[in-house]
């Protein structure tokens, strides 16, 4: 059955997985199917409350919205004891979750976009970046309707795409390269050979955040978080390739789709 699954906030636990901690948990808050009006489709990203799914040669937009009750606060969770991972302390956002709904809003037809699972998306108000062809960046503007190229080819297949907060492209592939884009010399620089997942190096989604690591409210720096569903863990990076920390987001111990990161 064609789903789309909703992660959330990280609360510190520690685990030992194969040799490395595991600093966090994502825990998931939805699992949309078909009968929620789903439409298949794999790579996603997000923008408020929109979620960009790529269905192939189509992009389809959904809306989703938190009911106001049980709770108002969309990051209570059953399992959810807060940052600093103890329970009983005044971070914890244990609760019953908030019920996600999601509404089909339109499809938008970009020909030029990789395959369903191979072609993650950047959202943003005025239009939507991707992978063409699994080479270079291209842009799909939202009230021409043009695609317009932002990057030279690759000379590697690409499948994951983020840009940092200073507009540098990132974009890596299934096998856990990582590559940054050089405007200057109009090329894509290999930086990081993602292996420190249990498993291998397999990649599935990508994307670069500031993060409030310590929960006080103030950004900790960019950092790059590349996920891989073959072993339902996220690896936190530093910018300059620096492996920091790692991430589950296993719900019971199911093994959890997850193509691209919103």
């Amino acid at each position: 059955m064609k789903k789309i699954l909703i992660f959330w906030v990280t609360a510190i636990l520690v685990l030992g997985i194969a040799g490395y901690a595991s600093a966090g948990e994502y825990y998931m808050y939805a699992d949309f199917t078909s009968s929620d009006g789903f439409l298949g489709g794999y790579d996603v990203d997000s923008y408020g409350n929109y979620l960009y799914v790529n269905r192939g040669d189509q992009i389809d937009r959904y809306t989703v919205s938190t009911a106001t009750t049980p709770t108002t606060d969309a990051n209570t969770h059953p399992d959810n004891i807060g940052l600093d991972g103890i329970l009983g302390t005044a971070d914890d956002n244990i609760g019953p979750m908030a019920a996600r709904t999601l509404s089909y809003d339109t499809t938008y037809s970009v020909s030029e976009i990789g395959g369903q699972s191979v072609s993650e998306i950047y959202a943003t108000a005025t239009g939507l970046y991707f992978l063409d062809d699994q080479s270079d960046v291209s842009f799909y503007d939202f009230t021409t309707t043009a695609v317009s190229k932002i990057t030279a080819a690759s000379s590697v297949n690409l499948s994951q795409l983020a840009r940092a907060s200073d507009g540098t492209w990132w974009a890596s592939n299934e096998s856990g390269y990582i590559y940054r884009y050089d405007t200057p010399t109009s090329s894509w620089v290999h930086e990081i050979s993602h292996t420190v997942s249990p498993g291998g190096g397999h990649l599935d989604g990508l994307e670069i955040a500031n993060l409030d690591l310590d929960g006080n409210g103030v950004g900790d720096g960019e950092f790059i978080y590349a996920a891989d569903m073959t072993s339902d863990y996220m690896q936190r990076y530093a910018l300059n390739g620096t492996w920091q920390e790692q991430y589950t987001y296993s719900d019971a111990g199911q093994a959890l789709v997850l193509e691209g990161m919103g």
